[in-house]
């Protein structure tokens, strides 16, 4: 779980001071067809993520890492496209993830909405 958080975008933006951080530039080279500047985030457990971020709209459009693929340890690659935006915030709608090259998990989201109020009745006990 800790490993999975400490790979989530939104967790390692709002870490980016962290001293506990490693980051790294690791090269600027076409992937997949794109124009990417490749930068490695590692913690002090080694543990590392290597994010793919578009050279012209400063995107991440691809992360990749070692995890558990639930058998064993894989190479994971999360491909993000069809960028929209949501109140000002730009979403990947398309979220592609596969282990070892095969894939693994795709998925779409339709909508998102920030800010909601929540009752007590949205919570199980």
């Amino acid at each position: 779980m800790k490993r999975g958080l400490f790979r989530d975008l939104l967790h390692l933006y709002a870490r980016c001071n962290d001293p506990d951080l490693r980051i790294r530039y690791i090269d600027e080279k076409k992937v997949a067809g794109e124009h990417v500047h490749i930068i490695r985030v590692m913690n002090l457990t080694g543990d590392f993520v290597d994010l793919h971020i578009d050279v012209e709209s400063d995107r991440v459009i691809r992360k990749s890492y070692q995890g558990g693929a639930e058998v064993k340890l894989a190479t994971l690659e999360e491909v993000y496209s069809d960028y929209q935006d949501f109140a000002g915030v730009m979403l990947p709608l398309i979220t592609r993830v596969t282990a070892n090259g095969k894939l693994f998990l795709f998925t779409r989201m339709l909508t998102a909405e920030f800010d909601l109020e929540l009752s007590a009745e949205t919570f199980v006990d």
